[in-house]
């Protein structure tokens, strides 16, 4: 006959391993996130996998970002043997040029590892204008047509309207005195031209709306599609 001292601690023992046992586990794929080269003002989004290496549901008790810049989106629950994500996004607007960290702070029901500390590693660029204008100024000097080239990471850039207007004053010539004038343009991307920060080029073709009359000093105005210049002002001289 075994004791019953000796069963009871057997029985202790053995419930004791298997409380350890039936725990979460939580496994980083990678500690730390390389975002690269992202423009000041942007929004810059990084994403960490997560696995529940143990055999209880992983909890994922606050997932804590390091500044007001960076929201956290994130999978609260994780299964045993399944994955997740933690999703932080960092507001760059303000940050200075070069390299720059952020940290997200992660607490969980892990049985080991309960709390880590994840990072945000990036380097920041200027900003890059929305669209790229080959000319500042325009001067027809008896041409027919001028031609512009426009450059934005937006693909589907269009240009709506394209006016002139005169700086008026006494001596503006008849044919200006009603401003703003519409011009007649074409507008269409091109792949002559391959730029090296990787942003598509278009060709914008202006005529003039006083070939062969008096010169007059103005503005084009050009109107496009794009949320964060939908105008584009270039001063110029018809004559």
């Amino acid at each position: 006959m075994i004791p019953i001292r000796k069963t009871l601690a057997a029985l202790l023992a053995t419930a004791g391993a298997v409380a350890v046992f039936a725990a979460p586990e939580i496994k980083v794929e990678k500690m730390t996130y390389n975002g690269g080269n992202a423009a000041e003002g942007s929004v810059l989004k990084a994403q960490f996998k997560i696995t529940n290496t143990g055999n209880e549901p992983l909890k994922l008790t606050s997932v804590r970002p390091g500044c007001g810049c960076t929201v956290v989106s994130y999978d609260s629950v994780i299964a045993p043997g399944k994955s997740g994500f933690i999703k932080p996004e960092v507001n760059l607007k303000g940050f200075s040029i070069g390299p720059n960290s952020r940290g997200v702070t992660v607490n969980s029901n892990a049985g080991k590892d309960p709390v880590l500390h994840l990072t945000i590693e990036f380097n920041v660029t200027a900003r890059q204008e929305a669209i790229a204008v080959s000319e500042n100024y325009l001067d027809f000097d008896g041409a027919a047509k001028l031609t512009l080239l426009l450059a934005s990471a937006k693909t589907d850039l269009a240009v709506s309207d394209v006016v002139f207007k005169s700086q008026g004053g006494q001596n503006v010539p008849g044919w200006a005195a009603n401003t703003p004038q519409k011009i007649k343009f074409s507008f269409a991307p091109t792949n002559d031209i391959v730029r090296d920060d990787g942003l598509k080029t278009y060709k914008l073709e202006i005529s003039s709306p006083g070939a062969g009359k008096e010169s007059v000093l103005g503005n084009f105005e050009i109107t496009t599609n794009h949320p964060d210049k939908k105008d584009i002002t270039i001063g110029g001289r018809i004559r």
